[in-house]
């Protein structure tokens, strides 16, 4: 994803060639994605595989041993990616999840389809740093709770602005 936001055509399409060749010698025909950007840019670019989120499954399967009851009725605040905006299952999963294990979710006043950016979407980190940095800075503002977010790069971006954050 990286790649094509920069506009690197030729990195994107070697890069998707490798994926394709890899997964091709594995036999695969689904894949299980933790990152909405990836389920996107696969689905869009390697239609010849299915994808489903990690969320989804783990909300199918149930969480790993120990995890139930473990929030204890602890209060998050739940970020949804921008590339995660559309994914309505998705941010479903990730919430029921979160419940199953004993949190309380709080909403973010912009959240799931009207959720805000962490400052790394379109790489704006790197093409206006000043600007990633005031964008991820207002975001962490918005609630007291610690966060949860299930992009890892929203993850980093939070905890890189002193929010506790969990993936």
């Amino acid at each position: 994803a990286p790649a094509d936001w920069a506009g690197q055509a030729g990195v994107f399409d070697r890069t998707l060639a490798g994926l394709r060749e890899c997964l091709g010698s594995l036999d695969a025909h689904k894949l299980v994605l933790a990152c909405p950007t990836c389920e996107t840019v696969f689905a869009a670019h390697l239609p010849e595989y299915e994808t489903v989120s990690l969320w989804e499954v783990l909300r199918e399967v149930g969480p790993p041993d120990g995890a139930i009851g473990s929030g204890g009725g602890r209060r998050v605040a739940v970020h949804d990616s921008c590339t995660a905006r559309y994914q309505t299952s998705v941010q479903t999963a990730v919430r029921d999840l979160l419940a199953t294990c004993g949190y309380g979710i709080d909403e973010l006043r912009m959240s799931h389809e009207r959720t805000e950016c962490c400052g790394f979407g379109g790489l704006m980190l790197y093409a206006n740093p000043e600007m990633g940095d005031t964008v991820a800075r207002r975001r962490v503002r918005q609630s007291d709770a610690d966060f949860v977010a299930y992009c890892s790069m929203c993850r980093d971006r939070f905890a890189a602005k002193g929010k506790p954050t969990a993936h």
